[in-house]
């Protein structure tokens, strides 16, 4: 019944006016069985399946997309890049911040060995510093800290 209303909408879908598209894999169950999931951010509409084609398909003109936010997976950079020749990519903030975030931690877990200050503040390195603790501010502003690796890779 899902797949008769999903594929009657996408039959009277116009996509002429796309430019800015959004793209991302998510798990359909355990294991890897993925849907890859694509989405028009101008006007909130969900495209799925071989996005180009579909597009396509649909009245729309994969090389007028200006615009694509994915992860940092190497297929879909090479995804956009043969199938989306003017599209610029934008990697999508929660993949930049994790990557971000396990840098500060490497660099504080090798630190924590020799300094002290370092041991037990894992989580607050992590954070948005506007969601910080008192206790927590209170260490962040401690001077011994200043010094260290980790405060200049935060």
């Amino acid at each position: 019944m899902v797949h008769h209303y999903v594929d009657a909408a996408r039959a009277r879908l116009e996509a002429s006016d796309g430019t800015r598209v959004a793209t991302d894999e998510t798990a359909t169950q355990r294991g890897h069985n993925y849907i890859t999931l694509c989405v028009d951010i101008d006007q909130a509409r969900v495209l799925i399946a071989a996005f180009a084609d579909d597009l396509a398909a649909h009245g729309g003109d994969p090389k007028e997309i200006s615009e694509v936010v994915i992860d940092m997976s190497p297929a879909f950079v090479k995804g956009v890049g043969e199938s989306l020749p003017k599209a610029e990519i934008t990697f999508d903030k929660f993949n930049a911040v994790k990557i971000i975030n396990e840098a500060v931690d490497s660099v504080r877990c090798a630190e924590q060995k020799r300094e002290a200050p370092l041991r037990g503040t894992r989580h607050m390195w992590l954070r948005d510093l506007d969601n910080l603790s008192q206790r927590q501010r209170d260490t962040l502003n401690d001077p011994p800290i200043y010094h260290l690796k980790t405060w200049r890779a935060c």
